[in-house]
């Protein structure tokens, strides 16, 4: 059987946005590993099999348990009483707002550039819509299972394109 769309579609999105953010960067190829040779996990250069070792853990909780929190707060919560009251298109545009909001703030505490914040809020944005859509057809196991897929495929591709510089210089 072929890929679902949902899940495919979030991974397009999310890579989309990790690649485009990596893409207006002053010098992309400069935090590849592939690039520099080195690998680090914040500041602390290690042996490329380290890092994965290190982080195959991360990347099973933290994304899945992010896309819990997540999604039961926006849909669980928000999107699902704001349906009720309100029908699901406005509780669509609320909860995407709210959403990217949400990134907005902790994009701008984390001091991430302008043109990186805009590409990332439009990605979350976007997958917000997918994730809306998980819901309505499949609940919560699927709204999170497919921002789970979606925060893995986005740790992936993050590692790849800026684990060859220690973490104080990939952030802007």
């Amino acid at each position: 059987t072929p890929p679902a769309p949902l899940p495919c579609g979030a991974v397009a999105v999310t890579l989309a946005s990790v690649a485009g953010q990596w893409l207006v960067s002053a010098n992309p190829l400069a935090t590849t590993p592939g690039q520099t040779g080195e690998w680090y996990l914040g500041e602390k250069k290690v042996k490329p099999e380290g890092y994965w070792l290190n982080n195959s853990l991360y990347f099973l909780t933290a994304n899945t348990l992010g896309a819990i929190g997540e999604e039961g707060v926006y849909r669980g919560v928000l999107h699902e009483e704001l349906g009720v009251r309100f029908g699901k298109n406005a509780a669509t545009i609320i909860d995407s707002s709210a959403f990217a909001l949400m990134h907005l703030v902790t994009d701008i505490a984390r001091g991430m550039s302008w043109d990186k914040t805009l590409i990332h809020v439009s990605g979350v944005t976007l997958n917000n819509l997918l994730f809306d859509a998980a819901y309505d057809k499949g609940g919560l196991p699927l709204a999170v299972a497919v921002h789970a897929v979606s925060n893995f495929a986005a740790n992936i591709l993050v590692s790849c394109l800026y684990a060859g510089v220690p973490l104080s210089r990939s952030t802007n």
